[in-house]
């Protein structure tokens, strides 16, 4: 270990380290910047480290975010030459708190930030993103118990093993590194325990115990991209036993994703409010053929064939069910049609949408439960 580093006598480098210094006045890769050039302090014999962050402006980190610029650039364009087999969806999401990933990570300061170790800058790894959507998708949709989706066997159920994966087999959903470069700043925030002894087992809680303030680095971005791909020939079948569209789960997946980062934030401190993204917009999407091909499987149809295929491809996304409860509940009972009251019925019931009191949903829903059930019993008298 060298303490010699020239006009920087208080920071401790290995040796090497310390010789690249010597020649090298400035470092650009946050790495280096945030892992190893920290203030160094002496309390009763103790060396402290980073007791004086000092954050990074977004003018002095120029370098690394022109790096970044291009890599992500560079991966977009790869990922878009693999489209012939491959659904491609790159959003753009607006950052609306501090960030911090990586927190517990081992750092010489105790407080880590997780920063990618080829370009420099700060990161969200995919396994990450991937975890606070499928987080999201367990908590909205099956109660937050892990064990509902890895049991049941509705459509839902079926759809989320297929994208996130089990532990035998991997999912069709890909996500990507998300690479933190626009507006970029590293901010220095604090934590201020006021019961440090307390919670440490040495002394009851009490108004004499001094607080201890605490920094970490923090992340602030103007906005971020996120890409996701999914293979366009394992998601066939998928569709085709679920009875949807490639467009209608693109849809339900870009709110999956608005939702995830909207409402519970990625990384660390999340309780507190950090980590939250806004305003998720799709940039750009593999251009989906399917819609013509079923339009030109509707003309082909008369309007009852027409009105039973619409209802087989409903979905469990909030778009499809208020479309069954308007457009294709009122063409249900117009022609009276009892094949289509009977999926109808069967759609609702999977979705703990029918009954036939108002008990338990509301009286509207209740109402249109009654009149469907009255057009299946007409049918059978």
């Amino acid at each position: 270990m060298s303490r010699a580093v020239e006009n920087k006598p208080d920071i401790y480098h290995p040796k090497d380290t310390a010789k690249i210094c010597r020649n090298h006045s400035k470092a650009d890769h946050l790495w280096y910047l945030l892992h190893y050039q920290q203030d160094v302090s002496e309390e009763k014999g103790v060396l402290k480290f980073g007791k004086k962050k000092s954050g990074f402006k977004n003018n002095s980190l120029s370098e690394i975010i022109r790096l970044a610029q291009a890599a992500e650039k560079r991966r977009e364009c790869a990922l878009n030459t693999m489209e012939s087999y491959q659904y491609l969806r790159v959003f753009q999401m607006k950052g609306s708190s501090l960030m911090v990933h990586g927190l517990g990570g081992s750092h010489v300061t105790d407080n880590s930030l997780t920063i990618h170790p080829v370009y420099g800058v700060p990161c969200l790894p995919a396994s990450s993103v991937k975890g606070v959507v499928r987080r999201w998708f367990v908590d909205a949709l099956f109660e937050g118990e892990v064990e509902n989706l890895k049991n049941a066997q509705t459509p839902k159920a079926v759809l989320g093993r297929a994208l996130f994966g089990t532990g035998d087999q991997q999912g069709m959903l890909q996500f990507y590194d998300i690479l933190f470069h626009e507006g970029l700043e590293i901010k220095v925030d604090i934590l201020t325990p006021h019961f440090s002894e307390y919670y440490s087992g040495k002394n009851s809680p009490n108004d004499t115990l001094s607080p201890v303030p605490n920094t970490f680095y923090a992340v602030k971005v103007a906005s971020a991209k996120l890409m996701l791909t999914l293979h366009k020939h394992k998601l066939a079948d998928l569709l085709v036993k679920l009875s949807i569209t490639a467009t209608q789960l693109m849809t339900m997946l870009e709110s999956w994703v608005s939702a995830a980062f909207r409402e519970l934030g990625a990384g660390g401190k999340t309780s507190s409010g950090y980590g939250r993204f806004t305003k998720l917009q799709e940039v750009y999407g593999t251009p989906i053929q399917e819609d013509d091909a079923f339009d030109r499987e509707m003309e082909g149809l008369t309007p009852e064939e027409q009105l039973i295929l619409k209802i087989g491809r409903l979905t469990p996304s909030d778009e499809d069910m208020n479309m069954s409860k308007t457009d294709i509940y009122r063409t249900v009972v117009g022609t009276k049609n009892v094949e289509g009251a009977n999926l109808l019925r069967q759609y609702w019931m999977e979705r703990a949408s029918w009954g036939l009191s108002a008990k338990k949903m509301s009286k509207k829903q209740a109402d249109r439960c009654k009149i469907i059930q009255d057009i299946i019993v007409s049918a059978e008298t």
